[in-house]
């Protein structure tokens, strides 16, 4: 095989001398972790179960200090063959993770590449076949996981990431910036292509990045329904330190909008994306607990008593009330309403574009703490709605950005 296109490269080690292979699991790992066999396992048995004739490869990715895990996962039994692509560690590592697997899938012409979050312990081998299923039959060249989750699973992804990329780039993708994905060869030459990676980014701005390429190339994309996922036993706390995934997504997807303009300045509605497999029966997972509301205030009352000067002098006056009511409503008074959440997101879309680095720094630790306010509104509200009310919730959340976003393409151009 030749390598020489893997510029990441920093090892691979094979079990078996591979030409070619039709499908390539990816299993993305970041941590050092006590489950290596499970991704491995729930691979190979998606993979012998659902496709026994089609020649497959299973590769695991992650940064070279991932010793025991690399030699756990090569010592492991599996009827599938195996590689491991090793990548420098660093910031960027799972970005070159991703570069390597698909630089890889290129040189054993792979007509189908899965990637697979390896650090999650609820991996299934059902998520195989899902995934795959479609890119394989051609009815989609990539599939995006819809996951199965319980109603305060996800609030950083049904408050920001799905509405806003939804009204951005005009499709209803429930899980814009997840890892658990398939797609097709043409897709990843489009990727392979791609000179601008977000280097130094959060990785979330790379899972979407996918997505958008794809939209670019108007490609079909379709969504399968998965068990939500799970690192542990159970999600942590939803307390808030969700914070630091809100800053991480929000400013992924700021920097998409400036990355990406003449995209989202041309769409004006968002269109249904296929989902296979839709159920919505209560997941046999653990229910998120969640800290108390005087938590969620105290956090973000300090946010808005060191911040209110700079926010005011950013919106011109315009969310001082906001600021105001955050700082001093009961938590039975405090109301952050989607409107104003969408309206505050893109006016803030718009400051983030204008700002030096310590401004956005600034930028978005303020906006995480209306972030909570709007989650201990949306906890309240939501405390006795079903999963069903849940989602119908999310879409009406998802309407909301799409009609605010006209602040945003007005105060652009």
């Amino acid at each position: 095989m030749n390598h020489a296109s893997q510029e990441h490269l920093t090892s691979l080690v094979a079990t078996d001398r591979l030409e070619s292979r039709d499908i390539v699991v990816g299993l993305l790992a970041r941590n050092e972790s006590d489950h290596v066999s499970l991704p491995l396992t729930k691979s190979f048995e998606g993979l012998t179960q659902t496709y026994p004739g089609v020649s497959s490869v299973i590769a695991y990715c992650g940064p070279e200090s991932l010793v025991a895990n690399k030699e756990h996962f090569l010592d492991l039994p599996s009827p599938v063959p195996k590689v491991f692509l090793g990548a420098p560690d660093g910031p960027d590592s799972r970005l070159r993770s991703l570069k390597n697997l698909m630089a890889y899938a290129k040189s054993v012409s792979a007509k189908v590449i899965l990637t697979i979050d390896a650090d999650i312990a609820t991996v299934k081998r059902t998520w195989i076949g899902r995934l795959a299923a479609p890119v394989i039959s051609g009815q989609a060249s990539m599939t995006a996981p819809f996951y199965h989750s319980l109603k305060f699973d996800t609030p950083v992804t049904s408050l920001l990431a799905y509405p806003l990329f939804r009204a951005l780039f005009g499709r209803r993708i429930r899980q814009p910036f997840r890892c658990d994905r398939a797609f097709s060869a043409e897709l990843n030459d489009v990727f392979l292509a791609h000179g601008n990676w977000p280097v130094a980014k959060p990785f979330p701005m790379t899972e979407m990045t996918l997505t958008v390429l794809a939209i670019s190339q108007k490609a079909k994309i379709c969504q399968s329904f998965m068990a939500n996922p799970r690192i542990g036993a159970s999600l942590p706390p939803l307390d808030t330190t969700t914070t630091v995934l809100f800053i991480d997504v929000c400013r992924s997807l700021f920097d998409l909008i400036i990355e990406y303009p003449e995209l989202w300045l041309n769409v004006t509605r968002s269109r249904p994306t296929p989902v296979t497999g839709t159920d919505l029966t209560s997941p046999v997972t653990p229910a998120r607990t969640l800290a108390s509301p005087s938590q969620f205030l105290e956090s973000l009352r300090r946010v808005v008593s060191r911040d209110a000067k700079f926010w005011s002098t950013t919106f011109m006056g315009t969310y001082d009330h906001l600021f105001r009511a955050l700082a001093y409503d009961d938590y039975r008074l405090l109301h952050v309403d989607s409107a104003e959440w969408a309206n505050l997101i893109f006016d803030s879309a718009l400051a983030y574009r204008r700002l030096d680095e310590p401004g956005r720094e600034t930028l978005l630790e303020s906006l995480s703490a209306v972030f909570l306010g709007r989650l201990v509104t949306w906890i309240r509200d939501a405390a006795g709605f079903s999963l069903g009310q849940m989602e119908a919730e999310s879409e009406i959340e998802a309407r909301v950005f799409e009609s605010a976003k006209s602040r945003l393409v007005e105060g652009w151009t």
